[in-house]
């Protein structure tokens, strides 16, 4: 089951780029990325949500629409993003949480 949120704003282009290739994100660490700052809401109450970023790819040819993956900085769940630019807005997605073996 995934869970949908709105965006309500979210970072620039620059942020979004500089926090992707920051740090190790592909190396099972988050410990040196920093991660994107979202403000969304469920439609009842809004908050932040902390993403560490591992995808970015143009939705369309505008340069203004975007689709991101990434991990939930609090919990490791797997989140799908489609991004505007044009006013910082979008969809998040929530998929299955990440489940850690040892």
């Amino acid at each position: 089951m995934s869970t949908n949120l709105t965006i309500v704003t979210g970072p620039d282009l620059s942020r979004i780029v500089s926090r992707l290739v920051d740090g190790d994100n592909f190396g099972g660490s988050n410990d040196r990325q920093r991660p994107v700052l979202f403000k969304v809401t469920d439609g009842k109450q809004g908050w932040e949500e902390h993403i560490f970023l591992q995808s970015l790819e143009r939705e369309d040819g505008s340069g203004k629409n975007w689709n991101m993956t990434g991990r939930n900085s609090a919990n490791g769940a797997q989140v799908k993003i489609f991004y505007t630019l044009h006013n910082r807005t979008g969809a998040m997605e929530f998929l299955k949480p990440l489940v850690l073996r040892s």
